[in-house]
């Protein structure tokens, strides 16, 4: 339907010369549009797995950081983008043959009518698609990663029952903290910041790692540490030797590093070795430790962490200071009833205090935030790409006006040709949402990599059905509601306006 024949009898021409009438003829019987061949559908097909391939296999191949990161940023994303976009064709194509039944009779549509409006212009509805799938692709990628985040990151953060933070908190301040009557075990920690090389890239060369120095026995005591490498009786007894630190699994991760290894350490250019004596599931202090920070302490990376003895830090760099106290609390009292008599007694030495539970809480909270932020942008995008596709269905309309004339003249009634517009519009989105969440899918993968390879964080791939399916549901409603408006004025033309326009 969408290939229109112009034909005139030869009486028309009868006055003009035998050649120039043969000529004109042979020009005004010709096909103005051609169906679309299987071959460039194949191709489109071949040529989009091709260049997703290109975006997957930059992060299966073994290669530093900065290669992943520059290779995608230079031309793994571009060729995602362009394979995705290629393959909304091909499968713009297998919703027709698969889905155009089932709608046709949603809509109220002749058989067949649907499906052949579809394949007689695959590339014009494909790449319609594909305008609308990239707003839902960031969305299912965005909440796929931040899920992860949030459940393998956040919670499996072991935070002490509370903590407070000061510049300098002497001995006195200590031992009246310890004195209170719920608070049942008090450690002192030093948290000191290193260069590192483990994390990060290497050209922005702003990464650090922070030591966390406590007294090994009350730190044990307090804090459930799960331990993913080593004894830890043997890692006691060596970091009370000296020289021995234990490690974060981010750092396992990042570098291969594990029980019986050595890291190093640079401060002020100078480099410190220290033999690993355990792999540790984070407990947190790094990261407490920012939160109470106010300044540029927020640009340091808060994820990853080395832990020693604060005897080694006054060793080897000469540091008596005590930034954070971390504490047991009694379970009888309430964290806010505990904190504000923390806070009186440590007097102006401690500047806030905060209990575990408090700090990720607030941690979550930053993240639904962030999250939330995010989804408003990809739900923008679409709404951004619904107005190209609302002039894409205008014009393909324009062009198709005779032969809804057509329709209207051989006894259609005024409903079937909008509600063929709609149905097409609905078989778009379809087409949209499966693409764009394979593509958010690849996307999600391809991110988890980079915070394994840049971050040492292991995230597994969970699709949040909830959120997906709200990006499926936002994608066909605002495809059809870009469609809605051209339907509408379409109902209210007349059979002899539809018929009197240009055909083709």
């Amino acid at each position: 339907m969408a290939c229109s024949i112009v034909v005139f009898p030869r009486c028309c021409d009868a006055a003009a010369s035998t050649g120039r009438s043969k000529s004109r003829q042979a020009w005004l019987v010709a096909a103005r549009a051609h169906p679309a061949r299987r071959r460039g559908i194949l191709i489109c097909l071949g040529v989009g797995v091709f260049l997703a391939s290109v975006h997957a296999s930059i992060f299966a191949v073994p290669s530093s950081a900065d290669f992943k990161f520059w290779a995608d940023m230079t031309f793994g994303i571009p060729s995602a983008v362009t394979g995705y976009f290629l393959l909304s064709v091909p499968v713009m194509v297998m919703v027709a043959y698969l889905a155009s039944t089932p709608v046709s009779w949603l809509f109220g549509l002749p058989r067949g009518l649907l499906k052949r409006n579809i394949l007689a212009t695959p590339y014009r509805f494909g790449f319609t698609a594909g305008a609308m799938m990239m707003g839902l692709a960031l969305l299912v990628a965005i909440w796929t990663n931040g899920r992860s985040i949030s459940r393998d990151w956040l919670g499996t953060l072991q935070f002490p029952d509370g903590f407070a933070s000061g510049i300098s908190i002497s001995e006195a301040t200590q031992q009246k903290v310890a004195a209170l009557p719920f608070v049942t075990d008090v450690c002192a920690v030093t948290i000191q910041t290193f260069k590192s090389d483990a994390f990060g890239l290497k050209v922005f060369d702003n990464t650090n790692t922070s030591f966390v120095a406590f007294d090994p026995e009350p730190f044990f005591r307090m804090t459930k540490l799960t331990w993913l490498d080593g004894d830890p009786k043997v890692a006691l007894e060596r970091l009370k030797q000296g020289g021995a630190v234990i490690i974060a699994r981010e750092y396992q991760v990042a570098q291969k590093l594990g029980v019986g290894d050595k890291i190093t350490l640079r401060s002020s250019g100078k480099p410190y070795t220290f033999d690993i004596v355990g792999v540790v599931n984070s407990p947190g202090l790094d990261i407490a430790s920012k939160f109470f920070d106010i300044g540029d302490e927020y640009l340091d990376q808060a994820i990853n962490a080395v832990f020693g003895t604060r005897d080694d830090l006054k060793r080897i760099f000469s540091n008596t200071g005590v930034q954070l106290l971390q504490f047991s609390l009694d379970p009888a009292v309430s964290d806010k009833e505990a904190l504000d008599k923390i806070r009186r007694v440590g007097s102006y030495e401690i500047v806030a205090a905060g209990s575990g539970r408090e700090i990720k809480a607030q941690i979550g909270d930053v993240l639904g935030s962030s999250f939330l932020v995010m989804s408003i942008i990809a739900v923008a995008a679409m709404l951004v790409a619904s107005f190209g596709v609302a002039n894409l269905i205008v014009a393909g309309v324009q062009a198709r006006q005779f032969e809804f004339g057509v329709l209207r003249a051989i006894g259609a009634d005024r409903g079937l040709v909008p509600r063929l517009v709609l149905a097409e519009a609905a078989l778009i989105a379809v087409t949209a949402c499966i693409v764009g969440t394979a593509f958010g899918i690849q996307a999600a993968w391809a991110g988890q990599k980079m915070y394994e390879v840049m971050l040492g964080l292991l995230l597994t791939m969970r699709i949040p059905i909830g959120p997906t399916a709200a990006g499926w549901l936002i994608t066909l409603l605002i495809t059809l509601g870009a469609a809605g408006p051209t339907a509408w004025a379409l109902a209210r033309k007349h059979p002899r306006e539809l018929l009197g326009a240009v055909r083709g």
